[in-house]
């Protein structure tokens, strides 16, 4: 299955599904169902292009383009974009290209990084049924010896910026999902879910963070939950948005303990 394949079934549930399942039905549905086209961000197309860059090189030359510099308010300038578009490739700016090069080369220069992305396969498709709800993930890399590899671009990739990232984009729920998905998919054994952060400006740091027991049974939790709500609106047909009462107003726990 191609990643557009991939992104395309709506028969299964992803955790990028799981996330707007969580915020309200109603986004899963306006994304989803709702039969509108979604235009990709500046920040996904940089995040796939680099993606795509460390994990299969050869379908980044056969799928991206590097553009050169063109004024695009001038008319030859128009007609040149206008050129690589027609190419069917996605358009990266040279400037784009020369953080997504010295990312992938802050990478290759950390000491465990670089060892984590040989020998393994990438971009790998797992559909699998969870409490007989269909459900897919798509982990960027699985290494031979059964570690699930997360790509991850951030502005800041310090332990303790990067963990309120994984709190508030729910990596912990990510990790427990694709675990779980995996080893139902294959019966493989997958020994941990390892987070590869990689900072998207000078100096470009890396760091890697695993998830632990603790923290994946919290995410384990949280894709139930999210996956059970799913399968009541899917049932009824009934995407509803927030709840219509008055709520407390409250901040993340974590909050007080600064």
């Amino acid at each position: 299955m191609t990643n557009q394949e991939y992104h395309a079934d709506t028969t299964r549930i992803s955790k990028s599904g799981l996330d707007l399942i969580h915020r309200s039905p109603k986004h899963y549905w306006q994304k989803y169902l709702s039969g509108e086209q979604q235009e990709p961000t500046k920040a996904m197309l940089f995040g796939s292009a680099f993606h795509s860059f460390v994990l299969e090189p050869a379908k980044f030359q056969s799928e991206y383009l590097i553009a050169p510099e063109i004024d695009r308010r001038t008319k030859d300038g128009k007609a040149h974009y206008e050129l690589l578009l027609a190419s069917g490739k996605q358009i990266i700016s040279a400037g784009d290209m020369l953080e997504i090069q010295n990312m992938a080369d802050a990478i290759q220069q950390h000491p465990i990084a670089n060892q984590l992305l040989v020998g393994g396969k990438a971009e790998e498709t797992f559909l699998y049924d969870i409490e007989e709800i269909p459900c897919k993930c798509r982990p960027d890399y699985i290494t031979d010896d059964g570690y699930i590899i997360d790509i991850k671009t951030t502005e800041d990739a310090s332990e303790f910026n990067f963990g309120k990232s994984a709190y508030n984009y729910r990596y912990h729920v990510q990790s427990a999902f694709y675990v779980d998905g995996v080893v139902k998919s294959t019966d493989r054994e997958i020994n941990g879910f390892l987070f590869l952060a990689v900072e998207k400006s000078a100096p470009y740091n890396v760091a890697i963070y695993g998830t632990d027991e603790q923290t994946m049974e919290l995410g384990r939790q949280e894709y139930l939950e999210d996956l059970h709500k799913y399968d009541r609106c899917r049932r009824n047909g009934d995407w509803i948005g927030y709840e219509n009462i008055i709520k407390p107003l409250s901040i993340p726990k974590w909050a007080y303990n600064r």
